[in-house]
């Protein structure tokens, strides 16, 4: 066996060889500590990552119970059934490490409600900063144009065919004017990298933000179809994604919303016997 020296100092014990051995030195050591520092780190990062998550989701469920029941604090049995039905991501237990308990989960939905409720006056803001860009040409002034739908004869003698008319200038409500500018911001997004010769016409693009053609005022089929008519290589997946990161849905797909509020409160208020029914 080769014969092993201790440092100067220290006593020489063959039993304390794996200590002596050099990779088990002063720097290796601080090495495993730094490394341990840095993997504890990294996990209570990712637990970090993980409650806000969670937090982020429960606060979501909440605030559409508020929204959908006109402020009704969401109750663990609704919880429950929603979590049960696939309307909510983590179980009461997780929801309850996060909050000190459900009353406090309550005041905090809530808070953050409000906060929601404050973005109606954000809203109303937003459109009148619109209407000032429109109004020195950075956007379609015709997004703020009111129009209705009305029927005109069919010349084959079938259905007759719809077609919109402008029923009062600058009269839009809020909700389409947003509609319009977020579907017109979508566009623009999808289409950014097009080569020249396959570019979209300004014309093509305000058409597809407002649902018909101008000039013709004849209805264009839906939001996604329409756009693949333009650009053909489009997925829906990948419209999709550009409408949540421009935080567009709601506005984009008002009548989604609008159904998934009202299944919110059947699938809370329900019975698991009613449940099943809805279910299927």
């Amino acid at each position: 066996m080769t014969e092993m020296y201790a440092p100067p100092g220290c006593e020489t014990n063959l039993d304390d060889y794996e200590t002596l051995r050099p990779g088990n030195g002063p720097l290796s050591i601080l090495r495993s500590i730094k490394r341990a520092t840095l993997e504890a780190e990294i996990t209570l990062n990712k637990n970090r990552e993980l409650q806000q998550i969670i937090f982020d989701g429960a606060i979501g469920v909440a605030c559409d119970w508020l929204e959908a029941t006109d402020g009704e604090a969401i109750s663990e049995e609704v919880f429950q059934n929603l979590y049960d039905n696939g309307y909510a991501s983590n179980p009461l237990a997780e929801i309850l490490e996060i909050f000190y308990d459900w009353e406090d989960y309550q005041t905090v939905a809530q808070s953050y409600f409000v906060e929601r409720e404050d973005s109606e006056a954000a809203k109303e803001a937003l459109v009148e900063n619109l209407r000032q860009e429109a109004a020195v040409g950075l956007i379609p002034t015709v997004f703020f144009d009111k129009y209705e739908t009305y029927r005109v004869e069919n010349p084959s003698g079938k259905k007759k065919l719809a077609r919109y008319r402008v029923i009062d200038e600058v009269g839009a409500e809020d909700d389409t004017i947003l509609q319009r500018y977020y579907k017109y911001l979508v566009v623009n997004h999808v289409t950014r990298n097009q080569r020249p010769e396959d570019e979209i016409s300004e014309e093509r693009k305000i058409n597809l933000a407002l649902g018909f053609t101008l000039k013709t005022k004849k209805p264009l089929s839906g939001f996604y179809a329409a756009l693949r008519n333009s650009i053909g290589s489009l997925t829906e997946e990948q419209l999709m994604l550009t409408v949540e990161e421009l935080g567009a849905y709601d506005y984009i797909y008002p009548d989604s919303r609008k159904r998934h509020l009202q299944t919110l409160v059947e699938v809370g208020y329900s019975e698991p016997e009613t449940l099943n029914q809805i279910a299927a």
